[in-house]
């Protein structure tokens, strides 16, 4: 193990070629950039409180060496030791001389710590005065440092003995410890102000606290004068630089000011790293010892709170930890997997292993996940069947502790077993047979009904191929089944979801399929009353047709057999529903599972093809479903059906008849609607076919009375927008073709409904603005004499009803008399006196004859009287 030297101090002649301070001399290989960093770093100042002009007894005593160690910006490790000289070669005051050694990492002697190094007997402490000469220093050899024995003066006995010295020692060294492990995020350094020999003891302590990688990673000062030059663990003495106030306490460093007892506030970390190597260094010497042992099998440099973990694990291996709770263990398990080298993770198997499969050690998800990687890991590069064992107990011990209990960590369940399946292939079967002996196999099923439905799907998927790969009876046959099943469906939710997803984890096979839904049913459908057998089956049958529909056609019609064999119908029957309740095109749909399904199997299409039918009619909208139902009609396959359901497709097309006349198919459809319902002997709601017939009778003659009853009757049961149809249709030509008051009357009865009395006004209204052939016709006459004598003694209490349409009388008579030429009015006159109107119809043609004038009278009309009349 070699190291590079560098002298550094004031002298005659140096590596600057004149003199000063400066490097005096130093072995080839040091880069310039590294021997100015070395010169910046070894600077010394001696406490300003120590004797300006100081005997070598009184520089032995006061004046601290400067012991620093510390890593180059190179990468390089350098170890400095600087003590104060007295007077250089000029006679002045304040020389120092400083001896580095510059190693590579790793260089340095294994085992040791840096301060065990400080007694080395190498070191160089002054220049004497006879080589302090104007020649030209020779260049320093490299040091060979093998078989350097540790500095007696900080054996780990001897800093126990100094930490029991004074009562509090172990303790403040522990807050020290903290210190540095906090200053390594806040980059505050730690500061402490003793005796020179106290403060170099406490800084050696500060080393040992740690294993020596650990320290080495830390730099140190054992007299540091200057605050802007810190390491991250410094000692002082006296008067220095350093204020040792309240903003140097609290903000820019961690400062245990031994002088006057003020220290850095710090919060409490009874139970960390500190704490416990503080105990151990200051009473069980051989405890730290063995620790630090066993911090070689883990590649790990870097001093942080996580090493609490470490010491847990080494408590573990001497049974000597009380308490495994899952976040102690799953620190353990962390810091193994992340720094455990190759031997060190085989060495710390067992001791992982036995220790998390312990009822009490409340592990995470996520700590199990850990540990069955890391056990994973080990057992695979042993080879050792005792090592898988602890691999797969892991694995158990997650489904118990976690999986069946709380019902978490499915998805990390999932994930290892998938991964100890890839990791152990040539065992699976032995990892099977031990997963169907546990436990977990053999629930009753009424703990994993309280978990998500998930849990217990994932341990049927993997208790599955746990009987697949022992080569044991059909699986869905096998008892350790009904558990996992009945957990799975059994419980609040939709049957048909909860059974999907059992069925998705199945494999896509005819007997396994067919032998999971019937083992469901039989479980969900046991001391049930009939319609909940059959609504069961048929969610049991949506399941199942989810998963035909993914399947090849053949499997699908293997599985469709065995079920028509066991006259199993509902299981059938609800393959359809679900396959109709995704369809886009139900319709469609249907006639592709006519071709599919009920074409092959006979059986279930004679028993369900009229409820495959319903079901259809209830999924569509109106327009489709009366569509349907009229085709049904005429391909005759309302004949097949039901009373119920025939019915309800002959009422449905009913209203596929139109009111369009001149539509095509009108008749026929009217035709095929009207003899259907004749032979089922049913009572059409409304008789559309009676309506369109009545549209065509009015195109052509006058409606008897009689006719006008039926008319009335279906007119009432008209929807707002069939109402509107027909009364386009109807009521003009049936009220141009009424010649005289009372079947005025009777038409208005006929057909008014005062649910739509605003569609009704705005038709009749067209009446009275229609050009009849001749100036005042029958029909505009029997309207006026109508709504004359509407609501007088003489009038008709049947039509009080019409009130609502008074008022559109009036105004279409208007209409139509403010047309007729004064000539035509008069005859109009005439023909009322010679009816010989009584009084009160008299008194309300004045009023209509006033408002007529009125109106004639207003800037419109004598506009239209300038230009002419139509």
């Amino acid at each position: 193990m070699k190291a590079l030297q560098l002298h550094y101090t004031s002298c005659r002649r140096g590596q600057s070629g004149s003199a000063g301070f400066q490097t005096r001399s130093l072995t080839p290989g040091i880069r310039t950039d590294e021997q100015r960093e070395i010169e910046r770093r070894g600077a010394y100042r001696p406490p300003r409180d120590a004797r300006q002009d100081p005997n070598d007894e009184e520089i032995a005593r006061d004046f601290p060496r400067a012991f620093r160690w510390y890593t180059l910006e190179s990468g390089r490790q350098a170890l400095s030791r600087c003590c104060y000289t007295g007077r250089d070669y000029s006679g002045r005051w304040g020389n120092f001389f400083a001896h580095t050694l510059v190693a590579e990492p790793g260089e340095l002697p294994a085992g040791l710590w840096p301060i065990d190094l400080y007694e080395w007997e190498g070191w160089r402490e002054r220049l004497p005065p006879e080589e302090d000469t104007e020649a030209t220093p020779p260049p320093l050899p490299l040091v060979d440092l093998t078989g350097v024995a540790p500095a007696e003066s900080f054996r780990l006995d001897e800093l126990g003995e100094f930490l029991r010295e004074e009562p509090g020692r172990r303790d403040l060294l522990a807050k020290m410890g903290d210190a540095v492990l906090l200053g390594r995020d806040s980059s505050r350094a730690v500061v402490i102000r003793d005796t020179p020999n106290r403060g170099l003891y406490w800084v050696a302590c500060l080393q040992k606290l740690f294993p020596p990688g650990h320290a080495r990673a830390l730099s140190y000062s054992t007299y540091q004068d200057d605050p802007r030059g810190c390491a991250s663990v410094n000692a002082t003495t006296g008067e220095t630089d350093f204020t040792f106030d309240e903003s140097e306490r609290r903000f820019r460093f961690y400062m245990f000011d031994l002088v006057t007892g003020q220290h850095s506030d710090l919060p409490a970390a009874a139970d960390g790293y500190p704490a416990v190597a503080a105990r151990w260094l200051a009473e069980e010497p051989a405890t730290i010892t063995a620790f630090f042992e066993l911090m070689t099998l883990f590649d790990h440099r870097q001093p942080e709170p996580a090493m609490i973990a470490a010491v847990h694990l080494f408590e573990l291996s001497r049974d000597q930890l009380s308490e495994i709770s899952g976040e102690r263990l799953s620190a353990m398990i962390s810091f193994c997997a992340s720094h455990g080298t190759s031997a060190g993770k085989v060495a710390l198997l067992e001791i992982l292993g036995r220790a998390a499969i312990r009822p009490e050690a409340g592990l995470r998800a996520e700590d199990s996940s850990l540990l069955i990687r890391f056990l994973t890991e080990g057992a695979r590069a042993t080879g050792k069947a005792e090592h898988r064992d602890l691999v797969f107990g892991a694995w158990l011990s997650l489904l118990d502790g976690l999986l069946k209990r709380n019902g978490t960590g499915l998805a990390i369940a999932e994930a290892e077993w998938s991964e100890i399946r890839r990791g152990f292939p040539a065992n699976a079967r032995d990892l099977a047979t031990c997963l169907l002996a546990d436990p977990v196999c053999r629930d009753e099923g009424a703990r994993l009904r309280e978990l998500p439905p998930e849990v217990p799907l994932f341990l049927l998927r993997v208790a599955w191929e746990s009987l697949e790969l022992t080569g044991r009876a059909a699986p869905w046959q096998a008892p350790e089944m009904e558990g996992f099943l009945r957990a799975a469906v059994d419980r609040q939710g939709d049957v048909a979801a909860l059974a999907h997803a059992v069925l998705e984890v199945i494999p896509r096979e005819p007997e396994p399929l067919t032998g999971v839904v019937l083992r469901m049913r039989d479980l969900l459908t046991q001391n049930r009353t009939e319609p909940d057998v059959r609504s069961l089956s048929v969610a049991m049958g949506r399941a199942l047709g989810g998963i035909l529909a993914e399947v090849s056609s053949e499997v699908a019609r293997r599985v469709r057999r065995q079920l028509e064999s066991a006259k199993l119908w509902d299981l059938l029957f609800g393959e359809w529903a679900d396959l109709c309740e995704r369809a886009d095109d139900p319709v469609t749909a249907f006639a592709s599972y006519r071709a599919a399904v009920f074409d092959h199997l006979p059986s279930y299409e004679e028993s369900c093809l009229p409820s495959a039918a319903s079901f259809l009619l209830g999924r569509l909208p109106e327009a489709r479903r009366t569509a349907l139902a009229l085709d049904w009609l005429r391909n005759g396959q309302v004949d097949r059906f039901p009373a119920r359901l025939a019915n309800e497709c002959v009422s449905l097309a009913n209203l596929e008849v139109s009111f369009d006349l001149v539509a095509p198919g009108g008749d026929p459809t009217a035709h095929l609607v009207r003899q259907a319902a004749s032979r089922l002997n049913l009572a059409l709601q409304p008789d559309r076919p009676l309506l369109r017939n009545a549209l065509a009778v009015v195109q052509e003659s006058q409606l008897a009375l009689k006719d006008l009853r039926q008319v009335r009757e279906e007119v009432a049961r008209l929807g707002a927008e069939d109402y509107s149809l027909f009364l386009a249709g109807f009521l003009s030509p049936a009220l141009a073709r009424a010649g005289s008051q009372r079947e005025h009357q009777q038409l208005l009865l006929a057909t008014f409904n005062p649910a739509h009395a605003g569609t009704f006004a705005k038709v009749y209204l067209e009446f009275f603005k229609a050009k009849p052939k001749i100036a005042w016709p029958e029909s505009l006459h029997g309207a006026l004499r109508f709504w004359l004598a509407f609501d007088s003694p003489a009038g008709n209490a049947e039509a009080l009803c019409l009130r609502k349409l008074e008022e559109t009388g009036q105004q279409g008579l208007l209409l139509a008399l403010g047309r007729l030429h004064p000539k035509d009015l008069d005859r109009v006159r005439q023909k009322l006196r010679q009816a010989r109107i009584d009084p009160c119809v008299s008194e309300r043609w004045e009023d209509l004859q006033a408002a007529l004038e009125k109106k004639r009278k207003s800037p419109w009309s004598r506009l239209v009287g300038i230009f002419g009349r139509d």
